[in-house]
This record gives structure tokens, C-alpha cells and sequence, in this order.
């Protein structure tokens, strides 16, 4: 296989997903500290161990996730409002030796695999990051298994182990 070009659509529900991936599990610090505050809150807020109960911090621990959730999809769908995203947007994505083209909302984007900083497979995407900030989300549901195959065999190919996080 030279090359592989993706056509899919990629909805606000994918965006969704995948920022909250970015959020949460790509460095899962934000996950963990949020689960540590949330079980702190628990702890705290019920007398279960005496000298730990505090109401006051026990109610700012337990909701604090939460408002940092919130406030999370809140930026979230802030972006989805400011890129248009409401209803499907069509791309298409070229993958080969040299690298990655894709054509979003009516922009045009080459990377070279030397521009790839990191690579993550979920269950229904493949996540590229060309920078802290730019993603190119891929949605599993458009791809073929020999695709998909290609896919990976390249990213192990020209990336370092460090820098994908694949199936195999």
C-alpha cells in the first residue's frame, strides 16, 4: 500500500471526545489530581475518620472536579461555537511515507512525520498531535483493518517509542 486517504466526517460529538481525551488522559495527571480531590472531598465531608471531617473542605473537595469539568466542556463547546462545528465537517486525510495531508474546514495542512509529536489509538479514534495545540482526530469508524494496519506500521516506522501509543 503506497498511501492511504481517509474520507469521514468528523461531528461535534468526535471533538468532544477527543478534547476530552486531550484534557484528561494524554497526560493523566489532570485525571488522577481529580479523582484525589474527589475522594479527599468524600473522606472529609463524612465523619468516616474523625479527625479528617470537615464539612467546608469536604464540600469545596467534592465539587471541585466537578466545576473543573464544567468548566472543561464549557471551553470546549466555546470552540465548537468559534470553529462551526454544529453540524459534520468533511475531511480528508492522506497518510504516506512522507507524512500527513489533510483538508479540514476548508484549510489545508501538510506535516512531515518529523512535525508528529505524538500518536494515540483509543477505541474509535487515532489521535495525531502536530503541536501542544493542533490535533488531527481520526475516527476508527472510517477505517479499514488493512488501513488501519498501514496506519500503525508506519507511526512505529517513523516515530519514536515514546511518542505513540498504539495497538500492535
Amino acid at each position: 500500500m503506497e498511501k492511504v486517504i481517509l474520507k469521514s466526517d468528523f461531528t461535534k460529538d468526535d471533538f468532544i471526545k477527543i478534547s476530552l481525551f486531550n484534557i484528561y488522559f494524554r497526560k493523566p495527571i489532570m485525571f488522577i489530581l481529580s479523582i484525589v480531590v474527589f475522594i479527599l472531598g468524600i473522606v472529609t465531608l463524612f465523619p468516616i475518620i474523625p479527625f479528617l471531617f470537615s464539612p467546608i473542605f469536604g464540600t469545596i473537595f467534592f465539587i471541585y472536579p466537578l466545576v473543573v469539568f464544567a468548566m472543561a466542556l464549557f471551553k470546549i463547546n466555546k470552540s465548537i461555537k468559534l470553529n462551526n462545528l454544529t453540524d459534520p465537517t468533511y475531511q480528508t486525510v492522506t497518510i504516506d511515507d512522507e507524512g500527513i495531508y489533510c483538508k479540514k474546514y476548508s484549510k489545508e495542512n501538510n506535516f512531515s512525520w518529523a512535525d508528529i509529536k505524538e500518536v494515540y489509538e483509543t477505541k474509535n479514534y487515532l489521535i495525531l498531535y502536530t503541536s501542544k495545540t493542533t490535533i488531527v482526530g481520526l475516527p476508527k469508524r472510517n477505517i479499514k483493518n488493512d488501513e488501519l494496519y498501514y496506519i500503525r506500521n508506519i507511526v512505529v516506522n517513523k516515530l519514536s517509542s515514546k511518542n505513540y501509543r498504539i495497538k500492535k
